[in-house]
Formats: structure tokens, sequence, C-alpha cells
């Protein structure tokens, strides 16, 4: 169990053998989540493709809530553990999902999914850990 006042997240939770990863909210609020390279990609392509002067929103236009991305982020970095929620802490607005119709309707989508991103951040954060990073 985490320290009183002390919020364990999966991967430190995961490290420390805590036995329980404790979630902000409810875990019900939906977030879109895009991984870097996605967005690079995307600011290359509408920098090329692009020249109207109305803003121009970049997502997976894929709502996961956080409870399922606290399974998947445990998922991938082999957490055992359970996952708590924690009500009573704040967890911001419950939709927050992009209108990317306009470089959807232009050619563009992303390549890597949730699921990969994180795999692939988990990897270049082990590979950083073992050279010595934090």
């Amino acid at each position: 169990m985490a320290a009183a006042g002390r919020q364990q997240p999966v991967v430190p939770a995961g490290r420390r053998g805590v036995a329980t990863a404790e979630t902000w909210g409810t875990g019900r609020p939906l977030r879109d989540f895009l991984y870097s390279d996605d967005l690079a990609d995307a600011a290359i392509y509408c920098m090329n493709s692009y020249s109207d002067i109305a803003p121009i929103n970049v997502g997976s236009s894929k709502d996961v809530s956080v409870a399922q991305v606290a399974q998947l982020v445990a998922k991938t970095v082999g957490y055992q553990g359970g996952i708590s929620f924690d009500p009573s802490m704040p967890e911001g607005v419950h939709v927050r999902l992009q209108d990317v119709s306009r470089i959807s309707n232009m050619g563009w989508a992303p390549r890597v999914s949730l699921e990969e991103g994180l795999q692939l951040t988990y990897s270049d954060y082990l590979k950083k850990l073992n050279e010595g990073g934090r």
C-alpha cells in the first residue's frame, strides 16, 4: 500500500514492488493519446500541405479512459499488482478529445497505436535507465 498522501503510479509501483498503484480520480475521464513521432510527422505534413490560417488539431481520434490507460501501462511494464482509483482527488475535464476531421480529410493519420507507443516509450525508458540515466 502506498504511504499516506503519496501516489504510487504504475511504473514506480512496479519497480518498487508496491502491491497497488494509485491513480487520481475515478478512472472514467476520456483522453486522446498521440505518440510523439506521430505529432512530429503531423507537423511536417501540415507545413508541407496546409496553408489556411484556421487552427488544425492533431490527435488519434480515439477516446481512451484513464482506467484503460492505467491497465495498458501495467501490461506494458509487466506490473502484476492492483490499480486503485481515488475519487477524492481531481481528475480534470471528463472528455478531452480533439476534432481531427480537418487533418484527417487532408489524408493524414497517426501510424503508432497507443499500445505500440507505450511499448516504444517504455523500451526507451529502460534503455536510458540501463545507460545510467534516471
